[in-house]
């Protein structure tokens, strides 16, 4: 009642009182109020932070216009630290509970990504809640985001709906939206007299886009009387608050007088304020001030920085202005690549003066192919004339004798253009040069005349003579190539340098030629370099090319890549096929530009795309390698064969290859014999070595090692590495040539030479075994380190093994580890093996169970026998992973399959055991007999362990001891103890082993008597329950008792056991 004055005086000081007592009190309306006071300061000392308590209090009972005026506090920073994540919390509380401002204001937060993250969808949700309650910025912007179809479908009716709802609750920004709609008809039926009723409310609350659309409808007289003075007022109002359309507009009136006096300076100043905000009519036009000097001191680089401004925002007319410059050089070197470029680009958006300077480019062919059909079309569409209209004014001059209008008039007639085609001599009888060179044109090519090279080269020479620098061209590319004249290089040069002195620049190309070949004039790569500067210069296509050329290589000038990019650039830009090959591959190679495959494929399918064979065949490698394009054999066989099929050898080649392994077409062995064989005709040495191999394989053709010795003997002397290496392969092998250690070594020492790494391991291993050269751990540790630093693996593993055992070089466990370990990397399965070895013994390496592992699951998944072996064994022992005798007797099979003796007895004693395998006798027989087979001591043993209680077999002492002996010979010291066994057992005793109950009698009577094979023998019974119950305990006691005395595998027994029991 206080803060109101309602029944009582208005005192805020009594307000805040009695709100300080509610609110003390935990009342949430009154706290909000109080938060308020203080926020305003009200009735006490105005205090942020006091506001944001109360409001915090209250908003935390659901206030929910404490929850708004609190997000507020947080989104502006005061009284608490600035946080949108905080503000769009209670943002997000006061618009679940409705209050339309908040589901506003969250609906921007979501738009702006404030606090969340951002979300048009969101935004769209909370503005259109906020505008269904009649909020009228809310539905301002939802009308927005209709209008844009941002998170909604675009509907300019949707937009106009929005926008209504809230210009009529008079919101400003929606009233000049509302106009804009009428303005231009969207969603609305179009309606000028609208447009302005809108506009003009805008403008009352001092809206400043409202205030330049409405000075645009006066100064157009749309919807008002037309007005300039109106229009001068409305866009000064606006330009007063920065718009930089209506500051353009306002130049736009100064510039022309309109409204206000002509004034070019205040044209230049309101021009230069909205262009400097990104204004693109303001910065065409203010380019146009500079270019004309008007209001400014004339200065063609400023129009062109200008024009280039606004070019880059797609303007019409500064695209035209811009090419004109690029046509007339003015402010940028002259280009009529670049002017042709920015005509068409203005053109395509209709306008009507780079339409018809687009006619007259593609009419002399500057910049672009000529092309009259072009031309016509783009005059066309410029102007409703056509060129009858033309050939009616030009016969009007030529009836005055106006020579230059005489030969026009011969042109259009000559080439049926706007008159029906007939040849006239018109001016050239009167010696007008030009015409003269135009009939010696037509009688060159055979236009409308038949084709008469002399009468070509006698209308040439008259123009020639007069000067005619294009007559003066012509006529010396008739002497060079003996065209209607005797051949004669000098008298080519004549004409070429008279015509180059004048700047034809056709003529300069060709005189460079001359100088480059020697032709005519004393050779000098100074005056190529001359003559084809000042044509590139020019912008002539083929001097840019050979201009590119002679950088690349340093040919008369100082070499430069990046020049030579620079030059095959803009040849490529004239559809030079040759320079967009070259530019492709300095991209391809990072000469002179960065590296980028992408652009190199570029340059190779236009070139590739005129049929340019080595385009093809390097656009080819790129989709085989898939570089700069996605990886397709099919697009590399189609771009070879293209270039294959014009006799390119390296395409025919790779063709071949492509065949051969089947890359995007039906693998074909025939096919890539063809192929190949084309190649290798053509001299081409990597064909010439793959040919050979063909032979050699009888691959495609039938096997021949004297063709295969034939066509790499050819690639070899050609210095063909690959081709040396397997020539060597072939003298070492005696393969279709006399075997020859010193021939191998010659044919390797020359591709080791080269840096082929495989050779260079082979030459290692002449010298390390002797072979065809004195043998030398000192050479061939040389040639492994070669071959080795150049990543070959076996290289690699040969050297490491070389520091290894200290060969040629200082012993190394380190150095060892580090080469076998590249070795290993490369996936070599000896290396990896080794090098598990390395880490099992802790060898040049700390030691690692799992590192080791790691190795030998590497190598033995390659199939490495003895790696396989050992991956058993840690699978065992369970050392460096999870222990599995599941795993072990995986590995050990394939161990034993390839031979592995070791293996195969630890096989045979899985089986044996009954360890990671059903237990079976037969097999640990199998197993154990292969072993022995091989000698090894513990198969032997194991396999006498057979035949001495008859497992398997018949049991047989004589037999066992027979194998124990052999065992002991073997290196198995604990096979001594069961030799003294069975020799002091009587035979009948032995006889009775063959009864399990008796030999548990035997074996346990042997055993308390300290027998060590006895107390073996029976702890390998209780170990696998025979005779008696199974008693892992038992047999580690008894198994224990033999490794005390010494028995060597017992104490393995006991590790086992102990690490396995239940």
């Amino acid at each position: 009642m206080y803060k109101e004055g309602q029944g009582v005086d208005q005192s805020d000081d009594e307000a805040v009182k009695w709100f300080t007592k509610a609110a003390e009190q935990g009342d949430a309306f009154t706290q909000h109020k109080l938060g308020f006071m203080y926020s305003q300061g009200r009735g006490v000392e105005q205090s942020d932070v006091e506001a944001v308590k109360w409001y915090t209090k209250a908003a935390e009972q659901g206030n929910l216009a404490a929850q708004y005026n609190l997000g507020l506090k947080y989104e502006q920073g005061q009284g608490v630290d600035q946080s949108y994540v905080e503000a769009v919390k209670w943002f997000t509380k006061a618009a679940e509970q409705g209050d339309a401002v908040a589901q506003h204001k969250l609906g921007f937060m979501y738009s702006q990504g404030r606090g969340v993250e951002q979300s048009d969808v969101e935004t769209v949700k909370w503005y259109t809640k906020a505008a269904e309650q009649g909020y009228a910025d809310a539905q301002s912007n939802l009308g927005l985001k209709y209008e844009q179809g941002q998170a909604v479908d675009q509907s300019y009716v949707e937009a106009v709906k929005w926008y209504t709802k809230s210009a009529e609750q008079g919101y400003a920004a929606a009233q000049y939206n509302l106009g804009t709609m009428y303005m231009n008809g969207q969603g609305v039926e179009q309606s000028d007299v609208e447009a302005v009723n809108w506009f003009t409310k805008a403008v009352e609350q001092g809206y400043a886009n409202a205030q330049s659309n409405l000075g645009v409808m006066y100064m157009h007289g749309r919807g008002v009387k037309q007005n300039d003075v109106e229009a001068v007022n409305w866009f000064t109002k606006a330009v007063e608050q920065g718009v930089a359309v209506a500051q353009f507009n306002l130049g736009a009136m100064y510039m022309h007088g309109r409204g206000v006096e002509q004034n070019d300076v205040e044209a230049v100043n309101w021009f230069t304020k909205a262009a400097e905000q990104g204004d693109a009519n303001a910065q065409s036009n203010l380019g146009v001030m500079y270019m004309h000097g008007r209001g400014v001191e004339q200065n063609d680089v400023e129009a062109v920085n200008w024009y280039t401004k606004a070019v880059e925002q797609g303007y019409a007319n500064a695209q035209f202005n811009l090419g004109v410059m690029y046509m007339h050089g003015r402010g940028v070197e002259q280009n009529d690549v670049e002017a042709v470029n920015w005509f068409t680009k203005a053109a395509e958006q209709g306008d009507a003066n780079a339409q018809s300077n687009l006619g007259v480019m593609y009419m002399h062919g500057r910049g672009v192919k000529q092309n009259d059909v072009e031309a016509v079309n783009w005059f066309t569409k410029a102007v409703e004339q056509s060129d009858v209209e033309g050939v009616k004014w030009y016969t009007k001059a030529a009836e005055q004798g106006y020579a230059a209008a005489q030969s026009n008039l011969g042109l259009m007639y000559s080439q049926g253009r706007g008159v029906e085609q007939s040849n006239v001599e018109a001016s050239a009888e009167q010696g007008y040069a030009e015409a003269q060179f135009n009939l010696g044109l037509f009688y060159q090519q055979g236009k409308g005349v038949e084709q008469n090279d002399i009468e070509a080269v006698k209308w040439y020479t008259k123009a020639a003579e007069q000067g005619q620098a294009a007559a003066q061209s012509n006529l010396g590319l008739m002497y060079k190539q003996a065209l209607g004249v005797e051949q004669s290089n000098v008298e080519a040069t004549k004409w070429f340098t008279k015509a180059a002195e004048q700047g034809d620049a056709e003529a300069q190309f060709h005189l460079g030629v001359m100088y480059v070949q020697g032709h005519g004039v004393e050779q000098s790569d100074v005056e190529m370099a001359k003559w084809f500067t000042k044509a590139a210069d020019q912008g002539y296509a083929g001097a840019q090319f050979m201009l590119g050329m002679i950088y690349e290589h340093g040919q008369g000038v100082e070499q430069s890549d990046v020049e030579a990019v620079k030059w095959y650039t803009k040849a490529v830009e004239q559809g030079v096929a040759a320079a967009q090959l070259n530019l492709g591959l300095l991209y391809k190679q990072g000469q002179g530009v960065e590296q980028d495959d992408v652009e190199a494929v570029k340059w190779f399918t236009k070139a590739a795309e005129q049929g340019h064979a080595d385009a093809q065949y390097n656009l080819g490698l790129m989709y085989d390698q898939g570089r700069g394009v996605e990886q397709s054999y099919v697009e590399a066989v189609k771009w070879h064969t293209k270039a294959a099929e014009q006799g390119q050898a390296a395409a025919q080649a790779d063709l071949g290859l492509t065949y051969k392994f089947g890359h995007g077409v039906e693998q074909s062995n025939a096919e890539a014999t063809k192929w190949f064989t084309k190649a290798a005709e053509q001299g081409y040495a990597a064909a010439q070595s793959n040919l050979g191999m063909m032979y050699m394989y009888g691959r495609g053709v039938d096997q021949s090692d004297v063709e295969a010795v034939k066509w790499l003997t050819k690639a070899a002397e050609q210095g063909y590495a690959a081709a040396q290496s397997i020539l060597g392969v072939l003298y070492k092998q005696g393969q279709g040539v006399e075997q020859s250690d010193v021939e191998a070594v010659k044919w390797y020492t020359k591709a080791a030479e080269q840096g082929d790494a495989d050779a260079q391991s082979k030459i290692g291993v002449m010298y390390y075994q002797g072979q065809g050269v004195e043998q030398s751990y000192v050479e061939a540790f040389k040639w492994f380190t070669k071959a080795a630093e150049q990543g070959d693996a076996v290289a690699q593993y040969n050297l490491g093994f070389m520091y290894a055992q200290g060969q040629g070089i200082e012993l190394s466990d380190v150095e060892a580890v580090k080469w076998l370990t590249k070795a290993a990397e490369q996936g070599y399965a000896a290396a990896q093996s080794i090098i598990g070895v390395l880490y099992e013994q802790g060898q040049g390496v700390d030691h690692s169970d799992v590192e080791a592992a790691k190795w030998y699951t590497r190598a033995a998944e390659q199939g490495q026998a003895v790696a396989q072996f050992k991956l058993a064994c840690m699978y065992h022992q369970g050392r460096g992973l999870e222990q599995s005798d599941v795993e072990a007797v995986r590995w050990y099979t394939k161990a034993a399959e390839q031979g592995h003796a070791s293996a195969q007895n630890c096989l045979g004693f899985s089986y044996d055991l009954g360890q990671g395998v059903e237990q079976s006798d037969r097999l640990a027989f199998v197993w154990y007999s292969k072993g022995a087979e091989q000698g090894n001591g513990c198969a032997i043993f194991n396999l006498a362990l057979m035949y001495e209680v008859g497992l398997e077999v018949v049991q047989d002492q004589e037999e066992a001891l027979d194998l124990y002996r052999r065992a002991t010979d073997g290196g198995v010291s604990f096979a001594h103890f069961h030799v003294q066994w069975l020799t002091k057992l009587s035979s009948l005793d032995r006889r009775e082993l063959a009864d399990d109950s008796v030999a548990i009698s035997l074996y346990h009577r042997g055993a308390e008597q300290g027998h060590v094979a006895a107390q073996y023998s029976l702890a390998r019974m209780y170990e696998i329950g025979r005779g008696v119950a199974k008693d892992k305990g038992q047999a580690i006691t008894w198994y224990s008792m033999a490794s005390a005395q010494g028995h060597e595998d017992a104490v393995e027994r006991v590790k086992y056991l102990q690490k396995h029991l239940d």
